[in-house]
């Protein structure tokens, strides 16, 4: 394996609003030969919902030992300049190829393949509808499609609302997720707006592996930023040092997709299990033996670890290690009302106790492995609505906890991916959320640039940790 190496290569707060759109425009104006569109004309606005706010696995599907795996790069205002930093250093392999979803003008002709290639030795290539992903091509979206892979191919369509970002990187990403599951990669670079996030998380369940640009180095540190909130992310790092990172996975391709332990190998497992509980006091011993090999075999990719043994090694003299492992085992991916037949009978199950309360009545539920709150929001909803059509009702309070500290600040911030919200019904979303964007001000009890609820849940809604 060989790789190219000449490449020269905060959420901002309401105060630095006027700033942020300054700079925006600026780079509107340098990518504009690339036909980049800039992000406050694409619509990609977040929700959020009205107040202070189980996950299931995904199974992967069967391993095929020729199956190339994808990597899905995203990318919108400023994109360009993290776009040549990364190709610089990108891996020749015959097991990876790419695909960059950058937020393009859909009203300009494309110029982001003849800026691209000079840079690598990779071949670049305007994506064109039906073809398969071949190892050592990078291949670029059009101005105006989303693209997703189905079948084994890559599919172009013409985006059916005339907002929103285009590609929809999330869109692309859980087709990935959902087409190759561990098969995959998704990378995230500069950009404003939280197109990608939702997407991340789905990789990341899938059991694929999730690279960011680190916040501080991107021009736009909106889409990074928001992909980190996720706690979905397995390394933060410069757009220029990525692709070391992917060819050790390339390297390693047998890491993603390896089937259980050999009994030679179970000291080493129990080693490794016994380190995470010591390190974190999370048992890994309640889990799916091939959902943790799975997990486990993942992070030796991302490692770089030759041998169960020598992992074990490694989680045993760190800690921080250790804990990623167990971060990865939480899967906190989950949308809001997820099984819409399982929602509709609890809600009937709730209106059946909810009618034998009396006003001075306390009604509590406890949400256990709440993730990123959607389920436990879900709940609130359906309590606001039995409220909302009689009086005297009683007070209700919702419990949610998660082992995973970050899903669980996640939760609490209210603020969600707009597509996240796809499966609401209109009229609750109506009811319920708000969108979050530049034409959108906040209000007194607006949280930073996140745009306020109309009404504050923080009195019901209580998201708790456990370790």
């Amino acid at each position: 394996m060989t790789k190219k190496g000449s490449g020269n290569s905060s959420r901002a707060s309401t105060q630095r609003a006027s700033k942020v759109l300054a700079e925006e425009r600026a780079a509107a104006a340098e990518d504009v030969d690339a036909g980049i569109a800039a992000d406050d004309d694409n619509g990609d606005d977040a929700v959020v919902l009205e107040g202070e706010v189980v996950d299931q696995e995904i199974t992967p599907p069967a391993p095929d030992d020729n199956t190339v795996i994808v990597v899905g790069i995203g990318a919108s205002a400023g994109g360009l300049e993290a776009l040549k930093e990364l190709l610089s250093e990108l891996p020749q392999s015959r097991s990876l190829s790419y695909v960059i979803a950058q937020h393009l003008s859909p009203t300009h002709t494309s110029l982001l393949r003849e800026l691209l290639r000079p840079g690598t030795d990779l071949a670049v290539c305007d994506l064109t509808d039906g073809q398969a992903p071949a190892p050592n091509t990078i291949y670029v979206t059009p101005p105006n499609h989303d693209v997703l892979l189905r079948d084994g191919v890559l599919r172009l369509s013409t985006p059916k609302a005339s907002v929103g970002p285009k590609p929809s990187v999330d869109a692309f990403f859980r087709s990935l997720a959902d087409s190759l599951g561990e098969n995959t990669v998704g990378i995230i670079l500069s950009g404003t707006g939280s197109d990608g996030s939702a997407g991340i998380r789905a990789i990341k369940a899938a059991g694929g592996v999730t690279i960011v640009q680190d916040p501080s180095t991107a021009k736009f540190d909106g889409m990074p930023r928001a992909a980190i909130q996720t706690g979905a992310v397995d390394m933060v790092m410069v757009a220029h040092k990525m692709g070391e990172a992917l060819e050790g996975l390339a390297s390693t391709p047998a890491a993603l997709r390896r089937v259980l332990p050999e009994d030679n190998d179970s000291n080493a497992y129990g080693r490794i299990s016994s380190s995470v509980r010591r390190a974190t006091g999370f048992d890994l011993s309640h889990y799916k033996p091939s959902t943790i090999n799975r997990r486990i075999h993942r992070r030796m990719g991302l490692r770089k670890a030759h041998s169960l043994e020598d992992y074990a090694e490694l989680v045993r003299t760190d800690s921080e290690e250790a804990g990623l492992l167990a971060r990865d085992v939480l899967i906190s991916v989950t949308s809001f009302f997820r099984d819409p037949d399982a929602f509709q009978a609890l809600a009937e199950s709730l209106r059946s106790v909810w009618e034998t309360k009396q006003a001075d009545d306390v009604f509590r539920v406890w949400v256990p492995g709440c993730a990123t709150g959607e389920e436990a929001y879900t709940i609130a909803i359906l309590l606001s609505e039995l409220s909302r059509h009689q009086s005297n009702t009683p007070e209700y309070l919702i419990f949610a906890t998660d082992l995973d500290e970050d899903a669980v600040t996640f939760a609490r911030t209210g603020v969600f991916p707009e597509t996240s919200v796809e499966g609401v019904p209109d009229q609750l979303r109506s009811r319920y959320f708000e969108r979050q964007g530049a034409p959108i001000r906040s209000r007194s009890s607006c949280d930073r640039t996140w745009c306020s609820p109309r009404r504050t849940w923080s009195k019901i809604l209580r998201f708790h940790g456990l370790i």
